[in-house]
């Protein structure tokens, strides 16, 4: 859910005398089974105070990032960027060692230990690795929504989202391959995908 997707709930609950407080996660299944979700909340202060206790038990790191809708999607927006920037990066990383005859193994093993280590690497490399997509966490048409609110959040501001329009792309590539329900370590194919059709038709 986008920024404008928020304030527009907003308005409707206000028009029914109901409150409204946007707080979009991160974690994941994992981080919702465990309790352990980081929340992005936003809301008037006296209803955030309100729902803290509530929060907590869903989010092992809940933050208070503003007083009104739309500020807590935004906040997730620029996690999802992030997110999806750093696997779509990923993926053309193994794909290219793998093009190029390394060792796909040692080289996440290399990586994953130095400054090119992200999170997204470290969890998601080694299905892209083993070409390995099971279970579906998250899949890759989620990443197409996802960066999608990115380009719909930078259109609005005017902002040039160039790195996350191209992550975007990967993985509408991959989803336009039939991989949008598996998960979203399978961006990678799009990449070897793409490359054996250049090879072919060179």
């Amino acid at each position: 859910m986008g920024a404008s997707d928020a304030r527009a709930l907003a308005l409707r609950c206000e028009e029914h005398g109901l409150v409204f407080i946007d707080a979009p996660v991160s974690g994941g299944t994992v981080g919702a089974e465990s309790g352990n979700l980081s929340i992005m909340a936003s809301g008037p202060t006296d209803t955030m105070v309100q729902c803290e206790p509530i929060l907590s038990v869903m989010g092992g790191h809940v933050m208070n990032v503003g007083s009104e809708a739309g500020q807590g999607s935004t906040f997730k927006t620029i996690n999802q960027m992030l997110c999806g920037v750093h696997l779509a990066v990923a993926g053309e990383a193994m794909a290219l060692a793998s093009k190029a005859g390394l060792d796909t193994q040692q080289v996440f093993d290399l990586v994953s230990q130095s400054a090119a280590s992200s999170w997204m690497l470290n969890n998601r490399g080694p299905g892209m690795i083993n070409r390995h997509y099971q279970p579906v966490n998250s899949a890759v048409d989620i990443f197409v929504k996802d960066l999608g609110v990115v380009q719909d959040l930078a259109r609005e501001l005017k902002f040039p989202a160039t790195v996350s329009s191209a992550a975007l792309q990967s993985f509408l590539g991959a989803s336009g391959a039939g991989l949008g329900q598996v998960n979203d370590a399978a961006v990678t194919e799009f990449y070897r995908l793409a490359s054996s059709i250049a090879e072919n038709d060179s």
